[in-house]
């Protein structure tokens, strides 16, 4: 489980470390409102379709999925584009420090240091995201990439440094207030409750339950296999479907920043295909994004930015195109021969 807008674990509760399992389901009284019909959007047919009735197993991630069943929310014009309001900074040409153009990044991290019990393995991280823009966290396994992440959540306790987001501190906030400030986050464990339905895990993205139309119409445009299962419960989708479902219901509202870990890990190249797409539209909005990623290619295709982390420390941060370009400085970084990874 992970914290979204009003979510969050009470104090000793371990299930976010977890990924063994699905994550339990949200108190009966919120499961009673999410149950609860939605007037912003119309209501569906009580069918499933009959292509659905066996779960993911039915038609797995591919094209098949890309017809809408009656079960799925009626469909209004698609928006060429995503949706114009994004209650975040724009892409019209403003860059962080990072990007060289003078303006401050919207998340900067200095000198961050952070343990996980007896474990230091934050001991330096030093990181602009530029707004605007897609920043990619790249480095072997285990230097603490994913670490970094749930540090700027709050999921970790910042031993020694600062976090700082739109100029604001985060060091000392909790989950639930760092989400509710405007960041979105999705784990690599996907984080998703898997006895409710794909709708129910839309609606617990969006503040006060409620989804607009128009921004449902782009991510079912993106993600059509959430459309077709959309009265289902996503403990029986695949593992692309529930990815899909989780970057979608952290994306159901526009935020100012979105921390990704990991969103093609383990998936089919068709899948990764899709997510790289939908995170592409996402993009253009002039979003900003942090996004931990070991597939170089989806990197490549997405990032603006990089920075590459060892042994717990940011030690390299640049234009992603000039990491790409040189195959000696990922050798020496990352261990990485890009053309055996294509």
């Amino acid at each position: 489980m992970f914290p979204g807008p009003g979510l969050t674990l009470p104090e000793g509760d371990d299930r976010a470390g977890r990924r063994d399992r699905l994550p339990l389901g949200p108190p009966a009284a919120l499961q009673e409102e999410l149950r609860a019909p939605d007037p912003h959007v119309p209501p569906a047919a009580a069918a499933v379709p009959a292509g659905a009735q066996g779960g993911a197993a039915g038609g797995g991630d591919g094209s098949a999925l890309s017809s809408r069943g009656a079960g799925a929310p009626p469909r209004r014009p698609l928006f060429a584009q995503p949706p114009p309001e994004t209650g975040g900074p724009r892409g019209h040409g403003a860059r962080g420090a990072a990007g060289g153009h003078g303006h401050p990044p919207l998340l900067s991290l200095a000198g961050v240091h952070a343990d996980i019990g007896r474990y230091k393995v934050l001991q330096g991280v030093d990181l602009d995201v530029p707004a605007g823009e897609v920043t990619m966290l790249l480095g072997r396994n285990g230097v603490g990439k994913t670490t970094t992440l749930r540090t700027v959540m709050g999921l970790w306790r910042v031993r020694e440094g600062r976090v700082a987001f739109a100029g604001r501190e985060l060091s000392r906030l909790g989950p639930a207030a760092i989400a509710r400030a405007g960041i979105g986050y999705v784990p690599e464990d996907m984080g998703i409750f898997g006895d409710l339905t794909v709708e129910e895990n839309m609606r617990l993205g969006a503040r006060r339950r409620r989804m607009r139309p128009e921004r449902l119409d782009w991510l079912l445009a993106a993600f059509p296999a959430l459309g077709t299962f959309w009265h289902r419960p996503a403990g029986t989708l695949s593992g692309g479907q529930k990815q899909m479902l989780s970057l979608a219901r952290v994306m159901v509202e526009p935020r100012p920043l979105y921390l990704i870990d990991e969103p093609t890990k383990g998936l089919a190249p068709a899948i990764v295909s899709v997510l790289v797409g939908a995170l592409k539209r996402l993009k253009s909005e002039g979003t900003t994004i942090l996004m931990v990623e070991q597939n170089f290619a989806a990197a490549r295709a997405l990032g603006d930015h990089a920075a590459v982390m060892d042994d717990g420390r940011t030690v390299w941060s640049g234009p992603m195109a000039a990491l790409a370009e040189d195959a000696a400085l990922r050798d020496r970084l990352m261990g990485l021969h890009l053309e055996a990874r294509r």
